[in-house]
Order: structure tokens, then sequence, then C-alpha cells
């Protein structure tokens, strides 16, 4: 349904952002050299309701394939609500 990100779980300020994989915008991953030989990294996560990046995850495993993970869902999840929004119309004719 969506990406969900909590910080701060030992301070007295916590942050929770959910975003639904709808509105996701863009999916970016960021590496040094040792993070790629680590195949370690920081995914980065935006919505349509901002400019910048929403949610970073950092000391990510297999950044790239998470990546790619997150925009097939995302996909998979566009077709599925245009198939739902044109099926009204074939109903209609």
């Amino acid at each position: 349904r969506y990406i969900e990100a909590r910080t701060g779980r030992l301070s007295f300020h916590q942050r929770l952002v959910r975003i639904r994989y709808e509105d996701i915008r863009g999916v970016e991953t960021d590496q040094s050299l040792l993070e790629r030989f680590l195949d370690i990294g920081t995914v980065s996560v935006g919505s349509a309701a901002t400019d910048g990046m929403e949610v970073e995850m950092d000391g990510i495993s297999a950044p790239l394939e998470v990546q790619e993970m997150i925009q097939s869902e995302r996909d998979k999840r566009m077709q599925l609500q245009k198939k739902m929004e044109r099926r009204p119309e074939a109903e209609a004719v």
C-alpha cells in the first residue's frame, strides 16, 4: 500500500512519513565507491506532494534492487488504477 519511514524512535521527537505507491514521483540511490563494493547505500523516495525527497533510508543492502522493487510496485499499481478508471467507461457503452 505505501512506504513508511520512522525517525527518532528513541528521541522526544518522532516523525512518521507514509507515501502511497501511487504518489511516488521518484526513487533515487546514492552510493560511495566503498558502499558499491559492499552493496549498501541510501535509497531516497519522493512524492508528488513535495519538491525534494521525503524518505531517506540509509544503510540499505542491495539498494539498486530495492529501488527497482519500489518502482516496479508503483508501476503495477498505476496500471491497475488506470484499468479501474477505464472499466466504468466500458460498461457504460
